[in-house]
């Protein structure tokens, strides 16, 4: 296995280290070249760890190459005793308060990830990391000659993989000599990011990146340490275990991190079950009107309908603080929840909403817009008003009333306008759980504004009472977010987005601009505020 690392000096630039299973010149030829027109690298290091020796600052060669900007300097052998960790501690050990970036060669970016990496840390972000989820696998010969122009993006806080040779790394010097020294392959990321994240510091993800990757390479150089490594980061915290008594060994049945762990004669088997939601027994179901549900004047003309889930038969503050500053641009809140509530969640509802249904249905949000759409129909609302919010408690609002006029003034100018528009979707079933992602761009509905033209359309009359129960969460998505806009795109209606379309992005949309670290955070998923 071959690896990089880069390290950035206070000027910018960085020092480059090759870490090699084996000698390959024809591999040092061929990166040295690839980078020769990288400005930000000053320097190009070598570590071999083939070398079955113990390392000595003393072996260290100097030779400047001419051929390229950067000078190739260093050589440095490990021993074969040492773990990959500690192998890589010893190579940065001389740079004090530098960064470095340690990348796999089985995982080689482009050049503008070179370029994009060394303005992704300030003060608060700790780490940059690239992966290989939410970015795009393509040949050596697509890396060497890019047919395409596109943008790299940065999300926060996103777990990296378990094998560490899947990940690159850019951080301070000082953070991977705090490493533990016993990872051997795994893990290490890991830890580093939950070191990070322990000292309110955040984890940059570099996301819709083209890289190559060599499969083959990492499975062969770790196959043999992750049963070690795992041991490790159980021990230090890193991955959570359970302790069974040597009764509960010969059997047991236990709920362990959202599982059911089997126990038989010292063999276990983990089985995720699906539960169906509980609720106090003082919950109930209703149907009924808010306060201020009489409306003599509609001064916005425009109807929201509020798709919601009460856990525990809650609302949370943020759902009511959303619901509050929605009432300052919508005359009617249908709030619909596929749940029940207790009395006093109620009674907090009904302060904000026209009308609350709150009772199982089963549906889902668009089960729950479909409802909310057919209180309007009864109640002759829908010819009153010339716009209409879908939108959900997915989110939480962070952002303030300027932003929210922002949005409904932009919406103005289109027919159909979303938060985001995501460019791809769900294609041919491949296994059980996994898809073939292709290109279908599309509106997301946790917030989601139609003009009057669309919403009293007999295709969306169609569209949204046709809504029925279906179990599969991907199904719900193809049939119903995915289906809408491939409705609405039959039928020529325009369609934008707050947040720009990017046609060449693989990334959800959501996870680039929908969390509390952005510039200007307005709404943000749930799943991304933790």
């Amino acid at each position: 296995m071959q690896a990089l690392l880069f390290f950035r000096d206070q000027v910018m630039k960085y020092t480059l280290l090759v870490v090699l299973t084996n000698e390959n010149e024809t591999y040092k030829t061929q990166l040295e070249n690839y980078l020769s027109d990288v400005e930000c690298i000053e320097e190009i290091r070598y570590l071999n760890l083939a070398d079955r020796v113990n390392f000595n600052e003393a072996d260290c060669k100097s030779n400047d190459n001419q051929t390229v900007k950067v000078s190739i300097k260093t050589s440095f052998s490990a021993s074969s005793s040492h773990t990959f960790v500690s192998r890589i501690q010893n190579a940065v050990k001389d740079l004090k308060g530098k960064y470095c970036m340690v990348l796999p060669q089985g995982l080689l970016p482009s050049q503008k990830f070179f370029y994009y990496s060394k303005d992704a840390l300030d003060d608060s972000t700790a780490a940059l990391v690239l992966g290989l989820h939410d970015n795009k696998v393509v040949s050596n010969d697509e890396l060497l000659s890019p047919k395409e122009n596109y943008t790299i993006y940065t999300v926060y806080n996103k777990k990296p993989a378990v094998n560490d040779l899947e990940n690159c790394i850019l951080c301070k010097a000082e953070l991977l000599k705090s490493l533990s020294p016993n990872f051997d392959g795994h893990f290490a990321t890991l830890s580093l990011y939950e070191q990070c994240i322990k000292q309110a510091k955040k984890v940059a993800y570099a996301v819709n990146e083209r890289l190559y990757f060599d499969k083959d390479n990492v499975k062969q150089f770790a196959k043999d340490t992750f049963r070690q490594d795992l041991k490790i980061a159980q021990k230090s915290g890193i991955v959570p275990s359970q302790k069974l008594s040597l009764l509960e060994k010969l059997f047991s049945i236990k709920r362990f991190n959202g599982r059911t762990i089997y126990t038989v004669l010292g063999q276990s088997v983990s089985v995720k079950y699906k539960k169906a939601p509980t609720f106090p027994e003082n919950a109930i179901e209703v149907s009924e009107n808010g306060v201020n549900a009489v409306k003599t004047e509609l001064k916005h003309k425009r109807a929201c309908l509020f798709a919601s889930f009460t856990k525990d038969g809650l609302v949370s503050n943020n759902t009511l603080a959303y619901l509050k500053s929605l009432r300052d641009f919508c005359d009617v809140i249908v709030y619909v929840a596929d749940s029940k509530a207790l009395p006093e969640t109620v009674e907090k509802l009904k302060e904000l909403c026209d009308y609350i249904i709150i009772k199982r249905h089963k549906e889902y949000d668009f089960g729950s817009y479909k409802k909310a759409y057919q209180y309007l129909q009864k109640v002759n609302l829908l010819d009153k008003v010339d716009s209409l919010l879908i939108c959900n408690d997915s989110v939480d609002f962070v952002g303030n009333q300027d932003d929210l006029n922002e949005i409904f003034t932009k919406a103005k100018d289109t027919d159909a306008y979303a938060m985001c528009m995501a460019t791809y979707g769900f294609g041919k079933k491949l296994k059980k759980h996994k898809y073939e992602w292709t290109k279908n761009p599309h509106l997301q509905s946790y917030f989601l504004v139609l003009d009057k033209k669309v919403f009293t359309a007999d295709y969306f009359k169609k569209f949204i009472l046709g809504i029925e129960r279906i179990k599969s969460k991907t199904e719900i998505i193809k049939r119903y977010e995915m289906g809408l806009s491939e409705m609405l795109r039959s039928h020529h209606v325009k369609m934008a987005s707050f947040y720009p379309y990017d046609d060449t992005n693989i990334v959800n949309p959501y996870a680039i601009y929908l969390n509390q670290f952005v510039s200007r955070p307005i709404l943000v998923k749930h799943m991304l505020s933790k």
